[in-house]
């Protein structure tokens, strides 16, 4: 056989078809690029939103737990002044005096919504040598959507009131913390909650 008899087959396009085929196949990739991108930004913004909303209801939440135990200091304190005052109305009280303990508080320093994070403040105040040391705990809370969430915060532990106070104006000052709680430790349920 020779080389001349050999009939090729191919494949034959005008120029004008391969020209659709080419802007169809583009048009093509382009349509399927531009609903990748935006697919992915809708989920890039709902997973923002949804770290925004955890991260306010935290805040919430921290915000209420600290007015509640507040609250709860602060009737404990009037509860404190009414006992004080019955028993100074009362000298024929013949009850032997009791030397009462130094109550002990800690201060609830700041929370953050990872462990991580936590831990690396906890670890940069370890390296201060503090009066008192600190610790990690784990919170658990509800956001808006009723779903449970966990979050840290970096406590002290438990001290004289003035050692607690003044650990916390130190650290007020070096680390701008606002809003820290300084509580009684008889404030804790059976859990280490407030």
């Amino acid at each position: 056989m020779s080389s001349e008899n050999v009939e090729k087959s191919y494949l034959k396009l005008s120029q004008k078809e391969v020209g659709h085929y080419v802007a169809l196949i583009l048009l093509g990739s382009f349509l399927i690029f531009l609903g990748g991108y935006f697919i992915g930004k809708k989920k890039m913004l709902e997973e923002i939103s949804a770290r925004h909303d955890a991260g306010f209801a935290d805040k919430v939440s921290f915000s209420l737990a600290n007015l509640y135990a507040d609250r709860q200091a602060e009737a404990v304190e009037e509860d404190s002044e009414d006992e004080d005052v019955s028993a100074a109305e009362d000298p024929i009280s013949e009850q032997p005096s009791k030397a009462c303990p130094v109550p002990l508080h800690y201060a609830q320093l700041c929370g953050f919504g990872s462990q991580r994070a936590a831990e690396q403040y906890v670890e940069k105040l370890k390296k201060r040598n503090l009066v008192l040391p600190v610790k990690n705990v784990q919170r658990k809370s509800r956001n808006k959507k009723g779903k449970n969430i966990a979050w840290y915060q970096v406590v002290t532990d438990s001290g004289t009131y003035d050692d607690v106070t003044n650990l916390v104006k130190q650290l007020k000052k070096q680390d701008a913390l606002t809003g820290v709680r300084v509580l009684e430790v008889s404030t804790l349920d059976s859990e280490g909650r407030q």
